[in-house]
């Protein structure tokens, strides 16, 4: 199989799939960016959008992958989100909480896409499911949709304004991933457990047995989440999410030798990346999936709808 090398900067190179994300062809995929194109700046209330992700394939997450225009053109996937008008208003209140629904498509990043992420300051109010970027189309029209991932009106991770937030512990996020046929693949669920502060999700496979568990790493006997600062173009105090046996919670081994820090040493995991400050101040989320070893490609793609929830739940509050 061919591959093309694109050269980010002199120092590092991004290995890139040849040819669109497909089921099948995620199984023989080790690792992930994606990176939202819609800018957060100043969304909130009526002014929050839909959000749509662009998804590029490869054996080298490097953090420069997500901040360079030049990857758009090398694109293999790319996520269009339908969520109502009421919901995303009071998505900061009840982060998480919305009833949406994610569509992956492989191919080539659309040009309603690619002229999304360039874009900084478009604050415009989103009447329908669809952002208003596509000019009225249908997005499956623009790329093979090859799954889905999509949830029901829920309670959020939280609840309130501001800093004056409770914690929720019934009818949680989560989000059912689908095939394109419209069977159910796999599930991802947010766990709430005694350590409310330490943020869990479920991975379950399509028979509804728990496959991973997903939670950053802790401190003060399991109670705090730890932070990682330092490493190769790490993020400054980032908050690994690492893919973990459920019963024994430790870490499994990822599909790529690529490190993400240096207590991290491949790790499945997804990790928030550092994406350079123009796309940070437009507060464009990146994350780099590493793939347990092993895992299917029913389960790679539940993997990606985790990635997904995760931004729903804390980077759009965060953003907000």
């Amino acid at each position: 199989m061919k591959q093309e090398f694109l050269e980010i900067e002199p120092t590092s190179q991004l290995l890139l799939a040849a040819g669109p994300l497909t089921m099948d062809r995620l199984a023989d995929t080790d690792s992930v960016v994606v990176s939202q194109t819609t800018s957060q700046f100043c969304r909130c209330c009526c002014w929050q959008p839909s959000i749509n992700f662009s998804v590029t394939a490869g054996t080298n997450t490097e953090t420069a992958a997500a901040s360079h225009e030049e990857t758009l053109d090398a694109g293999v996937g790319w996520v269009h989100e339908e969520s109502g008008f009421w919901g995303r208003c009071l998505s900061h209140c009840f982060p998480g909480g919305r009833s949406t629904k994610y569509v992956f498509h492989s191919g080539p990043i659309p040009e309603a896409l690619k002229n999304d992420e360039r874009t900084c300051l478009d604050c415009i109010v989103q009447s329908g499911d669809v952002s208003e970027e596509f000019g009225g189309l249908d997005p499956s029209a623009l790329g093979a949709v090859q799954h889905t991932h999509e949830k029901q009106c829920t309670n959020g991770i939280t609840m309130g304004v501001g800093d004056k937030r409770c914690p929720c512990c019934v009818n949680l996020p989560y989000l059912e991933s689908k095939n394109a046929r419209g069977e159910v693949i796999g599930r991802t669920e947010y766990v709430c457990d005694a350590c409310l502060f330490v943020p869990k999700l479920a991975l379950k496979d399509k028979s509804g047995e728990e496959r991973y568990r997903i939670r950053p790493d802790t401190c003060v006997g399991g109670a705090c989440v730890r932070c990682r600062c330092g490493g190769e173009k790490g993020r400054c105090c980032r908050l690994p999410w690492v893919i973990r046996d459920p019963h024994t919670h430790e870490a499994v081994a990822g599909s790529t030798l690529k490190r993400f820090g240096p207590q991290v040493d491949n790790k499945a995991q997804i990790t928030k990346l550092w994406t350079g400050i123009r796309r940070e101040c437009s507060k464009k989320s990146a994350y780099a999936l590493n793939f347990p070893q092993g895992a299917d490609a029913d389960m790679r793609a539940t993997i990606i709808g985790a990635t997904l929830l995760i931004d729903l739940s804390f980077s759009e509050q965060d953003d907000n």
